[in-house]
């Protein structure tokens, strides 16, 4: 093997040709081999952990969309920390210059009035308190919230799209559930860069999460302290 760099190879099971070459720089991924029930030869597993340098991002968020599911299906752990989340993401970017939050079950609504919101700390105050008093009901319509995204795009995305924060795990039980169907007839929705948000091992509607993640280049946060 070359400098810095671990060579593994495993032979195919008797019978059987070939084998299997993998090659990684040090310090290497933890491997382990071994018989397995009902598999003939061995078996691998390998985890790896690359490094991935920390860069800052050259492009603020601007403006953010925060999308905040309030049916029944968020009661329980989710509830608590998505409100969290929501008011930490606000705090901690200071990117962030204008906010607005969409509430939604069987309908949208607004926490606030439809228009954003300075990110400032006496506004962010006013949020935790108004999002004190949500109570939880309804199902998850979640094309009722691409339809009122749809329809107030005007000043949503304005001169720039939005950065889309969506708190819901995403599993849809009102409405269209077809998620491509839903995302191909809200172009408009899909104009901002979309964030989701996955709590613990917590079930979320994994469909939705990647595709709104490859058609807005956004992406899926795994929160793990839940």
């Amino acid at each position: 093997a070359a400098e810095d760099w671990q060579r593994f190879r495993y032979l195919a099971p008797k019978g059987y040709q070939g084998a299997l070459d993998l090659a990684f720089k040090a310090p290497g991924p933890q491997v382990l081999t071994g018989g397995a029930p009902g598999l003939e030869g061995q078996a691998l597993y390998a985890r790896i952990q690359p490094q991935v340098p920390d860069r800052e991002s050259s492009v603020g968020t601007g403006r953010a969309l925060f999308l905040l599911d309030t049916s029944l299906s968020e009661e329980g752990v989710r509830r608590a920390l998505a409100g969290e989340m929501l008011l930490k993401v606000l705090e901690q970017d200071p990117s962030i210059s204008e906010y607005a939050v969409l509430l939604f079950d069987v309908r949208p609504r607004w926490l606030h009035a439809k228009a954003y919101r300075k990110n400032t700390p006496e506004a962010r105050a006013e949020t935790a308190t108004e999002l004190g008093k949500v109570y939880l009901e309804g199902a998850t319509h979640f094309a009722g919230v691409l339809d009122e995204v749809e329809r107030e795009a005007s000043w949503i995305d304005g001169e720039q799209p939005a950065t889309r924060f969506l708190l819901s795990d995403g599993l849809i039980t009102w409405g269209n559930d077809k998620v491509e169907a839903l995302l191909a007839s809200h172009p408009s929705a899909l104009k901002g860069r979309w964030l989701t948000y996955r709590f613990g091992d917590v079930a979320v509607n994994g469909a939705l999460f990647a595709a709104l993640s490859r058609e807005s280049a956004g992406q899926t946060v795994n929160v793990l302290s839940a």
